[in-house]
């Protein structure tokens, strides 16, 4: 779906924010960006979505060369990938209906839709979108009346009306307490297997990622430091990834992935011990036998 090679890029002041990054994402493929405030992690978001255009390298989404594509194919490229922001770029004085259709004017250029006349077909994929993340009670209402939390599922329900290959998030969540910050992540991440689409985030809160994400790339100062799973976070990547520059830091992460490895491997050699456990046993121990757990 998306595959970058050596890609650099190089800021008018100087500053390399891009040095060398080599990923590759899948159709379906839920990825963390993590790294430092300035490691290049929205500089790259920006790349492949045309608001930057990078330096050198390729950059291959959905079999477009975004670094020798034309000014057509370009634009073709970006009505098929969404972006949320974290601060939400909402019309505020729109309804939140018109907000999720503003996500159809890349995919339809008639004049009539530019003039917020839209189709039928526009206005169905709108309210399947809203449906998706819950917001559909909300559609008449001015987007100025949300909380922040509805704001973002409104962000994330027009990405989601583009009807996209790729779905890119800024920070969608930094903006947001605890709570909600969860919340809006199952909504993301949700729609993003339901749809099949290839969903890069950015994000700094390695914990809530590491709930909702199939893989972590972490980025240091401009180049990939580690490519992989959540459990593969340790604090030698953390280190790497945000201590680089100063004495490292012991953040538990090491221990927590070796707690949990153990933790598995006792649930499966009790298993393996226990085979079946008896019905009654089970009614008894309020269905926390081994056998459920597995």
């Amino acid at each position: 779906m998306l595959k970058v090679r050596n890609l650099r890029h190089v800021y008018p002041n100087g500053y390399q924010a891009l040095n060398s990054i080599d990923l590759d994402v899948a159709e379906g493929e839920v990825v963390a960006i993590i790294g430092r405030s300035g490691a290049g992690k929205s500089t790259l978001l920006r790349c492949i979505n045309g608001l930057e255009r990078a330096a050198s390298g390729e950059l291959v989404c959905g079999g477009v060369d975004l670094m020798k594509a034309s000014g057509a194919e370009v634009r073709e490229l970006e009505s098929r990938i969404g972006f949320i922001w974290q601060e939400y770029n909402l019309i505020e004085r729109l309804s939140v209906m018109h907000n999720v259709l503003a996500g159809r004017l890349g995919r339809n250029q008639s004049q009539a839709t530019w003039a917020f006349h839209f189709t039928k077909e526009d206005r169905e994929i709108a309210v399947e979108a809203l449906e998706r993340v819950n917001m559909l009670h909300r559609a008449k209402f001015r987007a100025d009346r949300l909380s922040g939390g509805e704001k973002q599922r409104v962000g994330i329900a027009r990405a989601v009306a583009q009807q996209p290959t790729l779905i890119l998030a800024d920070e969608p969540v930094a903006s947001l307490d605890p709570e909600l910050a969860e919340q809006v992540m199952a909504d993301l991440v949700r729609v993003a297997r339901e749809t099949g689409v290839a969903t890069l985030i950015n994000i700094h809160d390695v914990e809530l990622a590491s709930e909702f994400c199939d893989r972590f790339v972490a980025i240091a100062q401009g180049t990939v430091v580690y490519d992989g799973p959540a459990d593969g976070i340790t604090d030698d990547v953390l280190n790497r990834t945000y201590r680089f520059d100063r004495a490292p830091k012991v953040y538990g992460r090491t221990v927590l992935a070796e707690a949990t490895k153990a933790a598995v491997r006792l649930d499966e050699e009790a298993a393996r011990l226990l085979g079946e456990v008896d019905p009654k046993v089970d009614a008894l121990a309020g269905g926390e036998s081994v056998r459920g757990r597995r």
